[in-house]
């Protein structure tokens, strides 16, 4: 599904509306968003061309010299409340734990699109990593480009950790599983190579 970027931007920052003129149209994009206290299930905005990654990792989100520090997001409604009305909510992107893809088309990233921007090929070897943030354990398959080690990849300069096949533990329980996990590396306590 596609919305008009500008007209979406100007309801929701009505004086920097010309900044968007970079992006033509936004996909509508469902992810689980965990925080300390909750978990939030809602659609974001993510402009066409830009991968899900580059929304978190982006500190202006592609709109010149502004700093994005929170994320919209449309929240779904649950089963117990289709007819509830849905909420918007801004969520700080500081204090995201970590976000989790459901759908497995998401976990291909932008390039899963036959109209999508071609980025540079870089090819990558998965290594198995669990890490740890707060009361979660998250394991799967973080890439690493040829002579990369784990710790260049966790002190690089990105904001979020990518990671592929996640499978999320609470206490020593299977909470959730997805194809596609952006972790805050602000929030992780460790990380181990499995």
């Amino acid at each position: 599904m596609s919305i008009d970027t500008t007209i979406a931007y100007k309801i929701q920052h009505p004086q920097t509306s010309r900044d968007l003129s970079l992006f033509q149209s936004c996909e509508l994009v469902e992810l689980d968003f965990f925080t300390q206290t909750q978990v939030i299930t809602g659609t974001i905005s993510c402009p066409d061309g830009m991968r899900i990654l580059d929304m978190f990792n982006t500190p202006n989100a592609g709109l010149q010299n502004r700093k994005i520090e929170f994320i919209q997001i449309k929240e779904s409604t649950t089963k117990d409340s289709e007819s509830a009305q849905r909420r918007t909510i801004w969520l700080k992107k500081d204090l995201i734990l970590f976000v989790l893809a459901s759908d497995e088309n998401l976990g291909r990233g932008v390039g899963a699109r036959k109209d999508a921007k071609v980025y540079p090929f870089v090819s990558k070897t998965p290594m198995k990593l669990s890490v740890e943030v707060q009361k979660y354990v998250i394991t799967g398959n973080l890439f690493q480009a040829k002579n990369q080690q784990t710790s260049d990849v966790l002190n690089d300069g990105a904001f979020f950790l990518p990671m592929t096949d996640v499978n999320i533990t609470l206490g020593s329980q299977l909470f959730r599983t997805g194809p596609f996990a952006a972790i805050n590396k602000q929030q992780i306590v460790s990380a181990v190579e499995d």
